[in-house]
């Protein structure tokens, strides 16, 4: 995240809280390949004996009972004991019968309900068909004016560039889900919250084919906190999270926008968004309850019914003294298939990467998957739009591998959804790095770093496609002299602030971050130094490395830690004061080092910070 919207944002009260006859056998062989592949078995369904479990939920502070989903005869979609009641998807919208029976409850009371106010009005609900509707959902994805071009082509170079003569109509429709208005492929929308718009006109800058691939934009996170009453409201131009119920009903109108507008196209979904299970009310795994199984039917009819590929982010580091781990939701349904199709995952969940193939510093622990992309620096923006800030997580993972998804795609449109993503998978370049998530249905799980442009070759594309094949040994691209002595120069009459050693816990190690937090907030992170550089000593303003950068919040903690070789080491930074440019000076053994982040607790919400950072020669 990075808009200046973001920076106003508070969390809630605690109580709301991807033709010739050679590449059609080696395709025919894939396809044999995917015969006989079955989803494993799902976990164990939770237990909805008991309406107080449903309830547990209220100890969430994302939730408080305002907001509630039940699944049942649409003619009981009646407002009573204090709760208004509107279908989840309105009659008028046709939804099939799967999706008819969804209700959306909302209190109308003063404050949150109490728990006698409830236990009358649960009892009208049969077990498992009631849940609170918890308010999850949000952007998984810092900003230098002198690093967004030199950024907005690396991340491009090192996804791989597709161009080619324009087609006469669009082959895929790319749908984007998140914090921008609704928009028709072709015209898109600034968010008040860049995050979206910026994840779209990436994906649009990657497939580079004039109409080969239409993006649209979907609003799925059209909340923010009021910064006076904690309340959460809606803001038409685009929020920083939502309900889960509010990415159930953005992508029914996603589905229903592309049966009326994309006839023949193929359909790939980008989420690049997520929520933490917070119990039954909002787990995804097993028999969800409402609102988390109507977001998944709403995916199982994309998947059936339009053969949609649908990617969602894998979701970033929560930090904290007991960091959450392994995928988010929807994430999380890479491990099931979608009811019509045991060949391939429900959802493909993208796991993000520097540019040395390694893991964010950021990353979320057990959250690797095949299906990786580069996610440091993202930025990318429309003709005549203002630059945006760059984004780190992975957003940006999900954001490249929905590009690359449509550009092969585009380029041969008659393939089946499951061979388009093993092809694409299976011609991409390695990454020796574990897997944590294997997908349902897919043969391999090794991870790959995926990129149009190895599938491409083998369809012998009439497309040009151009990545970047380099071995880079920082975690973000090495800078040109340029841009390096451009950044250089912020540092020149900065304030000289110290720097010592800590072997004490950082603020990201000891309290819940912006990353994952129960209390719906932007991720991966707050923005808190966006142009906040570590140089290794090469023209540096000091003779050793050096740390250098301004402080955009009041923060306390602040450190800088640093990857050397398979170690960390952390500085604490004392006397940085208010936006003073600053600069510290660190050890020669920071001249080893081959990433950086920096952690902080924020002021203004309570919130640990961590934040990756460039790493300058």
């Amino acid at each position: 995240m990075g808009s200046r919207a973001a920076l106003s944002y508070r969390p809630p009260l605690p109580e709301q809280a991807m033709r010739n006859a050679a590449s059609s056998l080696a395709l025919l062989s894939i396809l044999s390949s995917l015969i006989g592949c079955h989803p494993p078995d799902e976990s164990t369904d939770p237990d909805d004996s008991d309406l107080a479990e449903a309830r547990s939920a209220l100890e969430a502070p994302a939730c408080g009972g305002r907001r509630w989903v039940s699944l049942g005869d649409p003619g009981a979609c009646v407002s009573q004991a204090g709760f208004d009641a509107e279908p989840l998807f309105p009659p008028a919208e046709g939804p099939p019968p799967a999706l008819a029976g969804y209700c959306v409850h909302t209190w109308t009371g003063t404050g949150a309900p109490s728990t006698s106010e409830l236990e009358g009005w649960e009892d009208l609900f049969a077990p498992g068909t009631l849940a609170e509707d918890c308010a999850l959902v949000t952007p998984l994805g810092g900003y230098s004016d002198h690093l967004g071009s030199f950024l907005r082509q690396s991340i491009k170079s090192r996804v791989g560039v597709v161009t080619g003569a324009p087609v006469a109509a669009p082959l895929v429709h790319v749908a984007v889900l998140d914090t921008t208005p609704d928009a028709p492929s072709g015209v898109p929308e600034l968010g008040l919250n860049r995050h979206g718009d910026t994840l779209a006109a990436l994906i649009g800058e990657v497939v580079n084919v004039p109409g080969a691939a239409g993006v649209s934009t979907s609003l799925a996170m059209p909340y923010i906190t009021d910064a006076s009453s904690g309340e959460a409201i809606v803001r038409p131009g685009g929020g920083d999270f939502g309900y889960i119920s509010d990415l159930a009903r953005a992508l029914w109108r996603t589905v229903r926008y592309h049966h009326a507008a994309h006839v023949g196209e193929r359909l790939v979904l980008n989420m690049s968004l997520g929520w933490e299970s917070l119990g039954p009310s909002s787990a995804c795994g097993g028999a969800a309850l409402p609102a988390a199984s109507a977001v998944r039917d709403v995916l199982d009819i994309a998947a059936c019914q339009h053969d949609a590929l649908i990617v969602a982010a894998a979701g970033n580091d929560t930090g904290g003294p007991a960091p959450a781990s392994g995928l988010m939701c929807p994430a999380a349904w890479m491990t099931v298939s979608p009811s019509c199709a045991p060949g391939r995952p429900l959802v493909i969940a993208a796991f993000g990467l520097d540019y040395a193939d390694r893991p964010l510093a950021v990353g979320r622990h057990a959250s690797a998957t095949p299906f990786a992309a580069p996610s440091l620096g993202g930025i990318a923006w429309s003709a005549g739009s203002p630059m945006p800030p760059p984004l780190t997580g992975t957003s940006v993972a999900s954001a490249a591998v929905s590009a690359s998804i449509a550009a092969v795609w585009a380029n041969a449109p008659y393939l089946p959804p499951e061979v388009v993503l093993q092809v694409l998978h299976d011609a991409s370049p390695p990454v020796s790095l574990p897997v944590s998530v294997c997908a349902a249905g897919a043969g391999a799980c090794d991870m790959r770093r995926l990129s149009p442009c190895g599938a491409l070759s083998m369809f012998g594309s009439p497309w040009t496609c151009a990545v970047s094949t380099a071995q880079v040994p920082l975690s973000n691209p090495g800078l040109d002299p340029m841009t390096q002595a451009s950044m250089l120069s912020a540092a020149a009459g900065a304030q000289v602030v110290f720097a010592s050693a800590t072997t004490g816990p950082l603020a990201s190690q000891l309290g819940a971050t912006a990353a994952g937090q129960n209390l719906v907030h932007p991720q991966p992170i707050i923005p808190v130094c966006p142009t906040c550089t570590v140089s290794l000593g090469s023209g540096s303003a000091a003779s050793n490395p050096s740390i250098y950068g301004r402080i955009e919040r009041p923060v306390t903690g602040l450190a800088v830690v640093l990857r050397i070789d398979e170690s960390s080491a952390s500085y604490a930074l004392s006397g940085v004061t208010g936006a003073t440019p600053f600069r510290a000076t660190l050890p020669a053994t920071a001249a080893s080092a081959r990433a950086a982040w920096i952690s902080a607790t924020d002021v203004e919400t309570g919130l640990s910070i961590m934040e990756q950072i460039v790493v300058a020669q």
